[in-house]
């Protein structure tokens, strides 16, 4: 039988664990043809997230953080303790905004069964009211995107899925061997832009990257919805990425696509679902990302010892 660690990180959830939002995935795992193991974390929530957790502890594996990190220090523990600790196949990774049915997961297994070469694999994501992601696409100033709307309209035909440069992880699939050759997640982005890093990354290691409709997620947060410092880090790490991947995007970037630095640049041309950012915080972005960038290019942060593992607190 085909074993996959469904891994879903949480931070201050405790209204929505109370709803019964952690019941789906129990259920999820009782359903499925493959056999699921649930594995939740909690980033040090201010709330009761982690005691209601462990109210889980008999359906799922629970982990919680002594401080409070990010979602790509969480995506990573999640990860890590799959891949040490479960005898798995495939990594699910989810967020707290996602839901997912069983037979979706079933579908997924079934796909990356048949497809050797297939390293990561996201389902179709929608929304309320239309679609949240379809994989990933990069407008004309190299700004990652989710595929909405018209984007959309590329359905597979007869394919079991789509390749892409990149994905979300909103039920997104990870293959073990993946992070055998790849290692994990990069960890200074902090938010956004790591799944992109690592597509990239997986791709250059000779794996497929895909998005497939043949199972479905869905999703609660748009980009749109994003605050102040959700921009921050998309900006921040738009510059940092290009840096690692293509030093002659960076330098267009840096030099001629900065809203805050040329007013024939408008935020809707980059984030396009975003109609302003505040100057400050664009400006903050471009300063970190500089400051950051000779040791962004000349190093990296995603082998498994590169995390600290002190951190991590096997409930």
């Amino acid at each position: 039988m085909v074993h996959v660690s469904f891994c879903v990180p949480f931070y201050n959830a405790a209204p929505r664990l109370r709803e019964g939002y952690l019941d789906h995935f129990v259920e999820l795992t009782e359903e499925t043809a493959a056999d699921v193991e649930l594995v939740v974390l909690d980033d040090a929530s201010t709330d009761a997230t982690l005691s209601i957790l462990n109210e889980y502890s008999g359906s799922a594996h629970v982990l919680s953080h002594t401080h409070n990190t990010n979602t790509d220090s969480s995506y990573n523990d999640l990860l890590v303790y799959s891949y040490e600790h479960l005898d798995t196949d495939y990594v699910l990774l989810f967020d707290q905004d996602s839901h997912m049915s069983a037979s979706a997961v079933d579908t997924m297994v079934d796909l990356m069964e048949a497809n050797s070469d297939l390293g990561i694999l996201q389902p179709f994501c929608s929304r309320e009211g239309g679609v949240y992601s379809y994989g990933h696409r990069f407008n004309d100033r190299y700004m990652a995107h989710p595929i909405q709307r018209r984007y959309a309209a590329y359905h597979q035909k007869n394919s079991p899925y789509i390749p892409r440069e990149s994905v979300s992880f909103v039920g997104t699939f990870i293959r073990p061997a993946v992070v055998d050759d790849i290692g994990i997640l990069e960890e200074r982005y902090g938010r956004y832009w790591e799944s992109s890093d690592y597509c990239f990354r997986a791709r250059n290691a000779g794996w497929r990257v895909g998005v497939t409709k043949r199972a479905t997620s869905t999703h609660e947060r748009d980009l749109s919805e994003s605050d102040a410092d959700d921009l921050y880090f998309v900006y921040r790490n738009w510059l940092l990425f290009w840096t690692r991947f293509d030093t002659r995007i960076a330098r267009k970037i840096r030099e001629d696509l900065w809203p805050s630095l040329n007013n024939r640049v408008n935020v809707s041309d980059v984030t396009e679902d975003v109609d302003a950012v505040e100057d400050s915080v664009l400006e903050r972005a471009r300063k970190d990302a500089l400051e950051m960038t000779e040791e962004f290019s000349s190093t990296n942060h995603f082998q498994l010892t590169d995390r600290d593992e002190g951190r991590v607190v096997i409930e």
